[in-house]
């Protein structure tokens, strides 16, 4: 095939646009994962800085010829629960509660200096049995899956209700609830392998993403509440909130006085949804 005429510029158009959205949405669903808010991470997040990077260094792999960068998922979410700080159980059946994550750019920067130096081990590296390395990966693929609240639904469905772990998103959403959001999930990732792996149609496996963004914005408002997404995902913002930074902040109420907390300790308090946990209106 000739190269040289400028309408190969023009088809080239097509396939770009399509790994296009593979790159943003491979890079912003490795960030909402990351930044869940089961994480409880206190740094801020940088979506658009990220993507703005990831940008630049795509744009220089291209003009260089080299593999594109992509966001590692996997890697992502196995250096958080790497991080996780718990608390030590001091009476005996105790489960340590989890406290948050230990937020440093240390363990990254030694990471990647270490995957810099694989570069010049490959003689010792391909000696390593294949089934070795498949099993790490498989490993490491399974255990960032457990503490996914995806997969915590999942196996709720065939668990007893006497059985069922205290999770702090079943006190707000009733369990039909939670049942039909994780049907819902799972209809979805069956219809994407399927995409995937049909080789007549695999090409629009991006447009399926982007279906699935409009699934989440649209039609999943209409069958849940507010409180419901919340509870089982993370709030979509709108694109007037994401570019309008906020110019008005409620200011943070602070008791300073016994008297205000009497008033606050005797306030009314009224139940949730599902009559579990009480909440001040």
């Amino acid at each position: 095939m000739d190269i040289e005429h400028k309408w190969v510029i023009g088809i080239a158009f097509f396939p770009a646009a399509f790994y296009t959205i593979l790159i943003v949405m491979d890079q912003q669903i490795t960030a909402v994962i990351v930044n869940r808010k089961d994480n409880k991470l206190k740094k801020g997040y940088g979506y658009h800085l990220d993507l703005f990077i990831i940008t630049i260094l795509v744009l220089i792999c291209s003009i260089l010829g080299l593999p594109f960068y992509v966001a590692a998922t996997v890697l992502s979410v196995m250096h958080v629960d790497s991080l996780k700080v718990e608390s030590e159980c001091a009476a005996p059946g105790e489960k340590p509660q989890f406290l948050g994550v230990k937020e440093q750019r240390l363990t990254a920067i030694l990471s990647h200096v270490i995957i810099l130096c694989s570069v010049f081990l490959t003689s010792l590296i391909k000696l390593v049995p294949l089934p070795v390395l498949t099993g790490i990966f498989l490993y490491m693929g399974v255990v960032s899956l457990l503490g996914q609240q995806f997969v915590q639904r999942i196996a709720l469905l065939f668990m007893p209700i006497k059985h069922q772990p205290d999770y702090t998103w079943l006190r707000t959403v009733k369990m039909k609830r939670v049942h039909l959001f994780t049907i819902i999930q799972i209809a979805s990732i069956v219809a994407l392998f399927a995409v995937k792996f049909t080789k007549s149609i695999s090409m629009v496996f991006p447009l399926m993403l982007v279906l699935m963004v409009i699934i989440r914005m649209y039609l999943l408002e209409k069958i849940f509440t507010p409180q419901e997404l919340v509870a089982l995902d993370d709030k979509v913002c709108g694109f007037t909130e994401i570019m309008t930074p906020p110019t008005k902040r409620r200011p943070k109420v602070i008791l300073n006085s016994a008297t205000d907390e009497e008033s606050a300790a005797f306030r009314p308090r009224a139940k949730s949804r599902n009559g579990s946990v009480p909440f001040t209106p």
